[in-house]
């Protein structure tokens, strides 16, 4: 008690928040007094915490807890479709409540299995949202959310690679369609800045359709190779910022992304390698010759670089797939910013370029990497290593064979 004993303040906050949400949950009226309160940030650790009295009260309370759970992700309120603002910032609520109190003990009093199915589909739906109606910070949360999850936009399993190569060039499927063509490549002197290392501009040619991946192969690809096929570990596999399952793997060398595809190719009967840098950028810019894959005018909030690296509160590579306002012609995500990505192609100039060059020790990388700033963020600007070198922004993604772009 203060003063002469009729007031009383709490020893921590955090037992005044144990209480409010005992309260709440042990309240008849429970599910909507959640729902009243969970756009107030000041509920948000109560009513975790009350879930977790919940939990221990289970006989009585269990399905008071399927309910909020199923209500927060239900995108219909009322018998009227939610906001999409509150639909999704309901999603990752209901995703973070899940970890928080554990979906394995949930288990035992509730379906999780069919809550994490729509959750799974929800947070699918929030991260293709090309309006983008979440600031950067809550799509890369959701993206880790649905990491922790089990991401189902990508294969993991060889069934299911089997499965997308079979839907190849389908809308929504995970091999995105190039079609057949001419396609401009290299910057010219109107871009300021172009290196000359990326002129002359020059067509190329594609005689077939092109299957490109639509996002780069991620960790939890890569440690699919590890277990099935004693591949070699990344050398980020033990870093914290770097190794959760939907973020792109990275510290790999070129010949271990070399290895990765020749044993999946084995696995499912056709040729994955890696693209040409032609093939890169013909897939990056579409028909255009577009600065960006989204045009010529850049925009902080579609790709993962330098330049919103402060605001997009994480100082590393995202999960794939965050960015879907910068999706490329063909669908292709990623293509620019979040990790440089390894090609098949050596290192050398342009045709006509006015200093030749060849280095065959040298493999190019395209795309440049979260920390790189916009005039490197480009579909035009090309980067080299050593076939041996690996570094913590580097990656790769995979085409399905024809023969490389000329």
């Amino acid at each position: 008690p203060e003063d002469d004993g009729s007031s009383y303040v709490f020893a921590h906050l955090t037992m005044q928040e144990h209480g409010a949400g005992r309260h709440l949950l042990l309240q008849p009226g429970a599910v909507r007094a959640v729902m009243e309160r969970r756009a107030d940030d000041r509920w948000r650790e109560p009513i975790s915490l009350g879930l977790g009295v919940a939990q221990r009260l289970h006989p009585m309370l269990a399905d008071c807890i399927d309910r909020i759970f199923a209500e927060l992700i239900d995108p219909d309120e009322g018998g009227r479709p939610k906001a999409r603002v509150r639909w999704y910032r309901d999603l990752i609520l209901a995703a973070e409540l899940g970890n928080e109190r554990d979906w394995d003990l949930l288990r035992a009093l509730i379906n999780v299995d069919r809550l994490q199915r729509d959750l799974k589909k929800g947070l699918v739906t929030l991260l293709a949202d090309p309006s983008q109606p979440l600031p950067t910070p809550d799509r890369v949360r959701a993206g880790f959310l649905l990491g922790d999850l089990g991401d189902p936009r990508f294969p993991v399993t060889v069934d299911d690679w089997r499965c997308e190569l079979a839907r190849a060039g389908q809308p929504g499927s995970y091999f995105c369609r190039v079609e057949p063509g001419s396609y401009l490549v290299g910057s010219t002197d109107a871009d300021p800045d172009a290196r000359d290392n990326e002129k002359p501009q020059h067509t190329i040619t594609l005689d077939q359709p092109l299957y490109i991946a639509r996002y780069p192969i991620t960790n939890a690809q890569w440690q699919a190779w590890v277990d099935l096929a004693k591949g070699q570990s990344s050398y980020a596999a033990d870093d914290a910022n770097l190794n959760r399952p939907n973020q792109p793997v990275v510290s790999i060398t070129w010949h271990m992304a070399n290895a990765f595809c020749a044993w999946l190719s084995e696995q499912i009967g056709v040729t994955i390698r890696l693209p040409s840098e032609q093939e890169w950028e013909a897939a990056a810019r579409g028909g255009d010759a577009h600065r960006y894959p989204w045009g010529d005018d850049w925009h902080d909030d579609h790709a993962a670089s330098a330049e919103d690296r402060e605001t997009r509160g994480w100082q590393w590579s995202v999960p794939v797939g965050c960015y879907p306002a910068g999706v490329a012609p063909c669908g292709a995500l990623d293509m620019v910013g979040n990790v440089w990505e390894w090609t098949a192609s050596v290192w050398q100039s342009y045709p006509g370029a006015e200093k030749a060059f060849t280095d065959d020790n040298r493999r190019v990388l395209r795309g440049g990497g979260y920390s790189r700033k916009r005039t490197i963020v480009r579909c035009g600007a090309r980067a080299w290593d050593h076939p041996d070198v690996r570094g913590n922004d580097g990656g790769f993604r995979v085409v399905v064979s024809p023969r490389l772009a000329h």
